[in-house]
């Protein structure tokens, strides 16, 4: 049997990354309309874990 399935193929700009973040972030809210929220919530709460690490390690550098 087929499998149907969706794939993106994604070509950036890695010297724009935050503008180009933007627009991948974009391009799957647009595929999954009604779960905006959920899937930026998540997002979110994977970033405030980064910045968790980095901001850490940026402390660590300075003492």
């Amino acid at each position: 049997m087929a499998q149907i399935t969706h794939k993106l193929e994604i070509l950036v700009n890695a010297g724009e990354p935050v503008s180009e973040i933007k627009n991948v972030i974009n391009g799957f809210l647009q595929l999954h309309p009604g779960r905006e929220s959920e899937i930026l919530s998540e997002l979110k709460a994977e970033i405030d874990a980064a910045l968790a690490v980095f901001n850490v390690d940026k402390e660590e550098a300075s003492e």
